[in-house]
């Protein structure tokens, strides 16, 4: 639909998770699985290449939840592995990249900085898992995280780039600037609801479409200089 290969019918969502935090693969398997929803699932690639679980959570705390420590996340906080990827993708689900170690790509300064945490981070998933990746969506989702320079070499190595950015994917947009509606349910650190259904409904209406305008519109202006 967004290529425009397919005519838009109907009001059609497209679940996605980034991170690859243990939790996808339960949701997948306990939730999305028994009603046939298939989902894609952004992985880090370098998070997912860890084993140790006490350094997968460091990572996590640093490069995730900045400020935070190890010790202080919940207790069941972990990382999917190979093994994890491969069966999502057994079970119909799909697999996109969201960089090699979490970082905030306007953070990062140089060229080869940034083909390491785009474009080889990609490579890596698709060798491992013997899938084309073509689904790519920046760290933390705003804009001040994400740079032109970024954009660039994500757009030499996707098909499709997601964003953080609230908005409506039907009205003729970028596939190198999807926009996304962000879903939480619980609190940080927490397991009470804390995202009503109501909001959550009111979001995909469109309800704070408007105040992501100026970025949605900085974002496209990146993409028609390409």
């Amino acid at each position: 639909m967004v290529s425009g290969k397919e005519p838009i019918h109907g009001r059609n969502l497209l679940l996605t998770f980034d991170d690859g935090f243990t939790s996808n693969r339960v949701v997948a398997e306990e939730v999305l699985n028994p009603m046939g929803i298939q989902a894609l699932f952004f992985a880090v690639s370098g998070l997912v290449g860890i084993t140790d679980r006490l350094e997968a959570r460091r990572l996590i705390a640093e490069r995730i939840y900045p400020g935070t420590r190890a010790e202080e996340l919940p207790a069941h906080w972990g990382n999917m592995g190979w093994g994890d990827l491969e069966a999502l993708l057994e079970q119909g689900h799909a697999i996109g990249c969201h960089t090699g170690t979490h970082a905030r790509l306007s953070g990062v300064d140089s060229p080869d900085g940034l083909e390491r945490e785009i474009t080889s981070s990609a490579d890596t998933l698709e060798q491992r898992l013997g899938v084309s990746i073509d689904h790519f969506s920046y760290t933390f989702g705003n804009l001040a995280s994400f740079s032109e320079e970024a954009l660039a070499v994500a757009r030499r190595r996707f098909r499709f780039i997601y964003s953080g950015l609230r908005g409506d994917n039907a009205q003729g947009g970028s596939p190198f600037a999807l926009r996304r509606d962000s879903a939480e349910f619980q609190d940080e650190f927490s397991n009470y609801t804390v995202f009503p259904n109501k909001l959550l409904g009111a979001f995909l209406e469109g309800a704070a479409d408007a105040h992501y305008a100026p970025s949605r519109a900085r974002l496209d202006a990146w993409n028609l200089r390409e």
